[in-house]
């Protein structure tokens, strides 16, 4: 079943987030969530804009949520509500708050929900957790809008790090000439890589970047920018006392960390010369402002593929499926077509995409495992391949998209692989 549920250059990096001067108050805040919504099931969920916002640095100590609604007993459930999209924000979380759940009732006078911070002096992402308001003896629907957010920023010396670890044999990006992307559309939005800055964001930091070529050439296979600097124009400001509805969120658009995309600091140049082996450029982070120190990925490596050489390529990288669609046409092309070659389609999974999430489709209950060999004849140049989705009746509306992804593989001699593709199986609580 469809279970419920992204030559040396030296440029200078510099970028500033501001938020109010770090409180040393020991004295819990008071905040109140103006607009609680109750899910049933017989009544359609109210629009996110019903959410109430709360902030909190971790050395505030603890945060205390009340609800101004005193006429009966309500359950609660806090827990973690997203992930930044970042695998080091993973790598250095420290949990500033625990998971929770209790009862709130008439007889408590102040029918508040504390909420205890940790504060752990360990440089790390935003933590942002969901608080959900419920019926007693009705399980809590954490699929549904929480009914508040609460961000916890970090106030530890801030770190610049690449978003993962990376080298020759597995680079943080893989880019073809063009311009192309050689993963599917979901690794944008889930594990995005990069440049990031961790800590405390009140900070201004600045950091230079080196380009070193490895086997690319600058400005023959590649341009980088050679000075950058970035002053948001979003100041995140808050009162920790206070409780903030939908359309005065302070924290719109807050991302978890800065973020500077891997793509927009190299780019690739589309040339004609046939290129037998993938290039590369290795990025290194060389020297920071005395305030920020340099995090746990000092160094990423960029492969670009050439697209001249004969390869073998999806033609859409991604394909929707609605429920009542039970085949998606897989278009498999090459660019070459003066020969016979042939190259490997299977479906794979990759739970790292959408890690603690159920949203990897699974083998033999959501579609049918696809491991087969393509065939082309001399002069073919696409083959198309009939991937079967399971019928499993699926009629609940709460399903969330769930992804099945397909690779090429072990293609004949001379050619090489420029993407993998995805297909998606849409649910009405996530088009997108």
């Amino acid at each position: 079943m469809r279970k419920a549920a992204a030559i040396i250059l030296t440029a200078v990096f510099m970028f500033v987030l501001m938020f109010p001067a770090r409180s040393e108050a020991a004295a819990p805040s008071y905040s109140y969530f103006k607009n609680p919504h109750f899910y049933d099931y017989d009544s359609e969920p109210l629009h996110n804009k019903t959410l109430n916002y709360y902030g909190a640095y971790e050395n505030q100590g603890y945060i205390r949520l009340q609800l101004q609604d005193h006429t009966a007993s309500r359950t609660y459930k806090v827990m973690p509500y997203n992930s930044p999209g970042f695998a080091v924000c993973d790598e250095t979380r420290e949990v500033s708050v625990e998971s929770a759940e209790g009862l709130i009732t008439p007889n408590n006078e102040e029918r508040y929900i504390d909420l205890p911070i940790k504060d752990d002096y360990r440089s790390e992402c935003t933590e942002i957790l969901g608080i959900w308001i419920g019926w007693p003896g009705k399980e809590i629907d954490t699929y549904r809008e929480p009914d508040a957010l609460l961000y916890v920023f970090d106030d530890d010396r801030p770190v610049v790090t690449f978003t993962s670890t990376s080298n020759k044999h597995n680079p943080i990006y893989s880019v073809v000439e063009d311009g192309r992307d050689y993963k599917s559309p979901s690794a944008k939005t889930t594990w995005r890589q990069g440049l990031a800055v961790i800590g405390d964001l009140r900070q201004p930091v600045s950091a230079e970047l080196k380009v070193c070529p490895e086997c690319a050439e600058r400005g023959a296979d590649f341009i980088a920018v050679e000075q950058m600097s970035y002053e948001p124009d979003v100041y995140y400001v808050f009162d920790p006392a206070a409780s903030y509805e939908y359309y005065a969120n302070p924290f719109q658009g807050h991302e978890g960390a800065y973020f500077k995309s891997i793509e927009s600091l190299v780019k690739p140049i589309d040339d004609s010369e046939v290129e037998m082996k993938a290039e590369r450029v290795k990025l290194k982070i060389h020297s920071l402002s005395s305030n920020a120190k340099l995090g746990p990925h000092k160094n990423a490596t960029v492969q670009i593929i050439d697209n001249d050489r004969p390869s073998f390529y999806f033609s859409k990288q991604k394909v929707y499926l609605d429920s009542y669609s039970f085949t998606a046409e897989i278009a498999v092309a090459r660019n070459k077509a003066d020969d016979e070659a042939k190259v490997f389609l299977a479906t794979v999974e990759k739970p790292e995409r959408f890690k603690g999430t159920d949203r990897d489709a699974t083998p033999g209950e959501d579609y049918e495992p696809l491991g087969q060999w393509v065939t082309f004849a001399p002069g073919e140049t696409v083959k198309k391949v009939t991937l079967n989705i399971i019928d499993d009746n699926w009629d609940t509306w709460e399903e969330y998209n769930e992804y099945i992804f397909l690779e090429l593989q072990q293609p004949s001699r001379g050619y090489q692989i420029m993407n993998e593709m995805e297909v998606v199986l849409e649910g009405l609580l996530d088009a997108g």
